[in-house]
């Protein structure tokens, strides 16, 4: 149980864009914009893809990029590339990364290129409204 009496458990937050993040680990707090406290060597990000509603193959979704930034900062570093398809999942490593705060973001990329435009885990209408960032604190 962590110290605000929030049980450490299995959650997931799910962000706009259907992006979710599941994770152990966590306690949950208590602010309009969630810090999620992580001691784990990894996290896995998921989610659902947007519904079909493009009839042209070539503007259906072919990949998504990851991105992460320190908490409070500006620029984005993509993570990773993720392949189209019913479930897409991203692990992350701590090893990677360290101990810090950090926001993640989502794009989708059609099959001629074209990039969506960054759906962050601070988004006033993600889940948990009012966004939400990660607090990674893990040693071994």
């Amino acid at each position: 149980m962590s110290g605000n009496g929030i049980p450490i458990g299995r959650i997931s937050v799910l962000a706009l864009f259907l992006a979710c993040i599941a994770f152990t680990g966590c306690s949950l707090p208590t602010s309009e914009e969630y810090g999620i406290q992580v001691g784990t060597k990894s996290i896995t990000l998921e989610w659902d893809p947007p519904p079909s509603i493009f009839t042209i193959p070539q503007l259906a979704v072919s990949q998504y990029f990851v991105y992460i930034r320190s908490h409070g900062t500006a620029t984005w570093r993509q993570i990773g590339g993720v392949p189209a398809s019913e479930n897409p999942s991203i692990t992350i490593y701590h090893a990677d990364y360290g101990n810090g705060w950090y926001d993640f973001a989502v794009a989708s990329c059609n099959y001629l290129g074209e990039e969506s435009g960054l759906h962050s885990s601070m988004d006033a209408n993600a889940r948990p409204f009012g966004g939400w960032f990660l607090k990674w604190d893990y040693s071994e």
